[in-house]
């Protein structure tokens, strides 16, 4: 029982030496700058890896994020891919969620006068684009016929987004130094040809999908909306009906029964 004892109190402190050093040399991957350089490495040989660390970062953000870091400039991109890896501690160790905790750095710890004003809202939203284009959801192939009886719901592969800056355009981003006195309300969605599209949208229609958050019927919902805008129900039922039945063709909304696992 000693004996057993013994071996296991010293593999329990070769395991935690051997993680300390496995967090310094991280630490010195992620910020040579601020992190001595781990006892025992030629500090070629980490450069080597610091480099290709970087690298392989750096290019995949500028890949997912392509308008984001054209919008700064490679220069600055490369100083806030530096800064994202020196001071942002990811949640999660999966690659493709790394724009989001890019995202999270620049809402969180990025605060540097010079970026862009829209930075942060142009980033959001092409996250979103990725967060859709490997959603785990699916729409079934065929599309149903309209009918004004049938439930439907807010497609799971649906985000009515507004923002105050058009991030729609990059030409009225990059021409602009003021945002825009009105917003820009748009829907992404991803299609059953999983296609990710953006759909125009306004204010009011993005209050009808806020209808459908549940699955509802149309009457419902356009009798809550007559209620709130004090207007006719025949009138508001039409535009409901109207709308409704564009949503459906561009598949923001669905019935329930058409959403499905995607395929691994």
């Amino acid at each position: 029982m000693s004996s057993f004892s013994n071996v296991s109190g010293q593999q329990s402190a070769a395991l935690a030496n051997f993680q300390i050093r496995q967090l310094e040399f991280a630490a010195y991957i992620r910020d040579p700058a601020s992190n001595p350089l781990p006892q025992g490495i030629d500090e070629r040989r980490m450069q080597v890896y610091v480099d290709n660390f970087f690298r392989s970062v750096r290019n995949f953000l500028r890949s997912t994020l392509k308008r984001t870091s054209k919008a700064v400039g490679p220069e600055c991109w490369n100083a806030m891919v530096r800064e994202f890896l020196a001071r942002h501690a990811c949640k999660s160790p999966f690659f493709l969620d790394m724009p989001t905790e890019f995202l999270e750095f620049l809402l969180n710890f990025r605060s540097e006068d010079s970026d862009p004003p829209f930075l942060r809202e142009l980033c959001h939203f092409e996250c979103t684009e990725l967060e859709l284009k490997y959603h785990a959801a699916t729409l079934a192939r065929d599309r149903p016929q309209f009918a004004e009886d049938a439930e439907l719901v807010l497609s799971p592969l649906a985000r009515p987004l507004s923002y105050a800056w058009n991030v729609l355009d990059d030409e009225a981003l990059s021409s602009s130094a003021e945002r825009s006195s009105e917003r820009t309300w748009v829907i992404l969605v991803r299609d059953r040809k999983h296609r990710v599209r953006r759909v125009h949208s306004t204010m009011l229609t993005h209050r009808l999908l806020q209808c459908f958050e549940h699955p509802v019927r149309l009457p419902s919902v356009a009798n809550l909306l007559a209620n709130e805008l004090d207007a006719a129900i025949d009138a508001v039922s039409h535009q409901v009906r109207t709308t409704t039945e564009y949503l459906c063709e561009t598949d923001v909304l669905v019935q329930g029964h058409e959403i499905q696992a995607r395929p691994d």
